[in-house]
């Protein structure tokens, strides 16, 4: 008798929280549902701009305002595992983050996993320590202080990843990227335009840029693997013995510069592009009729493996 009152509950709250979300737009509103302390947290958002912020309560809620073309808000209890916030224009009435009067702040449990998907929407994450996945159309991203897994996709805006301690995918047709990874093994970033800044601790470091300068600072890398059309590569790190470094670029300059000790194999080859050794008294080859240059010279015991390849774009390589 006991389970089937609890079980009761329940499924009166579920249905209280979703039927108490169905609210008229243009208002101030404040919704919450209880939960675990570490649920999955799902939200969608039209247009505006979201703020998700943690505390320690065992507690999911919804406070701020809504644009008066808001046509359903939702936050539903599916389980107490398990929490759905849906914030849905009208479609004729669809905003940006630029223009609508929505503004919301959702605060949820610090071990939390959560996911937002939004179109025309800033958002703003902190202090979660869960998996964090995050799909944006239009509008800036901006997460800090994230222990756990992140994963963005975002067509325009810039991205704002700070203090993450945990691996990291990140997804940008335009926009500028910044990131500091304090902790996780790897870091992976897909940019079709838009310049990327990143201090990063992983040993797994890859990245694909087709335009736009890309500056990393990373530290113990045990592999490295860049693809780049026209944006200009510079990295300093420290190759780990056994490490290996992949750099393909089409007219990029690459300037790597590599911390001590160096116990590495260098193959450089580059099109029309010059080679600048500033580690070893090697000096680049040139081909005949003056195309294709080559750079190949080895230091210490070699163990780690350097190869690059451009097209027109010149290479600097420098030891620190």
């Amino acid at each position: 008798m006991k389970m089937n009152q609890t079980w009761m509950s329940f499924s009166l709250a579920a249905v209280f929280a979703l039927t108490a979300g169905q609210v008229a737009a243009d208002q101030t509103i404040e919704r919450s549902v209880d939960t675990s302390s570490s649920p999955t947290v799902s939200i969608e958002i039209d247009s505006g701009e979201l703020t998700v912020a943690t505390w320690n309560e065992s507690r999911v809620k919804v406070e701020g305002m809504l644009d008066d073309s808001v046509e359903t808000f939702e936050i539903e209890l599916k389980s107490m595992e398990s929490v759905e916030v849906v914030i849905e224009d009208a479609t004729d009435r669809r905003g940006s983050w630029g223009n609508s009067d929505t503004e919301l702040t959702i605060y949820l449990p610090i071990k939390s996993r959560v996911s937002v998907e939004a179109i025309n929407a800033s958002v703003a994450v902190s202090k979660l320590q869960g998996d964090l996945d995050i799909e944006v159309v239009n509008g800036p991203v901006d997460v800090t202080d994230i222990e756990g897994f992140v994963s963005i996709e975002t067509v325009n805006g810039p991205v704002r990843a700070m203090g993450i301690e945990g691996e990291i995918d990140i997804e940008s047709v335009n926009g500028p990227v910044d990131v500091d990874q304090r902790a996780g093994d790897k870091i992976e970033l897909s940019i079709v335009n838009g310049p990327i800044d990143v201090k990063s601790s992983a040993k797994d470091v890859r990245f694909e840029s087709v335009s736009g300068a890309v500056d990393l600072e990373l530290e113990k890398v045990e592999r490295f693997k860049a693809e780049t059309v026209a944006g200009d590569i510079r990295a300093v790190m420290q190759l780990v013995p056994q490490g290996d470094v992949s750099v393909d670029g089409v007219s990029s300059g690459v300037r790597l510069t590599f911390i001590e000790p160096l116990n590495i194999s260098f193959a450089v080859e580059s099109m029309t592009g010059d080679i600048d050794n500033d580690i070893s008294d090697v000096e680049m080859e040139k081909g005949k009729f003056g195309l294709g240059r080559s750079l190949n010279f080895s230091e210490g015991d070699a163990s780690a493996e350097v190869r690059i390849n451009t097209v027109s774009g010149n290479v600097d390589l420098r030891r620190d």
